[in-house]
């Protein structure tokens, strides 16, 4: 159970949904997990949490972002999740793991849809590369793509977004 994994799940309201997310997990023995675009309202977030996987943590960026886009559960006998800053559009952590105790850091993503609101993000994450001394993982939907055959369907809107993230990713 110490595999990492995440899931833009669009909708955590119904029991069979919240089924799939908890199979899952036990079936890819996940430890770590993040859950995005949940459109779950913030009252019902740790009903839901405790219901599905009962024991573990959890922490929701619902007091940056109305509706809480970004969650982040885990298993507190496995992983000791210290929370360095939450936004909108993330949750970025350091990780120190119970088992190996080796410390990683994590970012948890799911970018706003709109190229000039996603300025934000990439800024904080080039100040994140420069800070974390040790492996770093970034984990999310960008709501962007490197190239303008990874897209399915719709029209990408303006290439520049699309450029930056590519030039984002061969600066850090």
């Amino acid at each position: 159970m110490n595999n990492i994994g995440f899931w833009n799940v669009r909708g955590l309201n119904s029991v069979h949904k919240q089924k799939e997310v908890k199979w899952f997990i036990f079936n890819k023995g996940i430890g770590l997990f993040g859950l995005l675009e949940t459109k779950i309202n913030a009252n019902n977030v740790f009903n839901i949490a405790s219901h599905m996987l009962d024991g573990w943590s959890v922490t929701i960026n619902s007091r940056y972002h109305k509706g809480g886009r970004v969650w982040i559960l885990w298993q507190p006998g496995l992983f000791d999740v210290q929370i360095l800053q939450y936004d909108a559009q993330f949750i970025h952590t350091k990780v120190p793991s119970r088992i190996t105790q080796k410390i990683f850091y994590l970012t948890m993503i799911y970018a706003f849809n709109e190229g000039n609101d996603r300025v934000h993000l990439w800024t904080k994450l080039e100040e994140f590369a420069q800070q974390c001394n040790g492996p770093w993982a970034l984990a999310g939907d960008f709501n962007t793509v490197l190239c303008p055959d990874e897209r399915l369907g719709g029209i990408l809107k303006k290439l520049t977004w699309m450029i930056s993230l590519g030039v984002w990713k061969f600066v850090v």
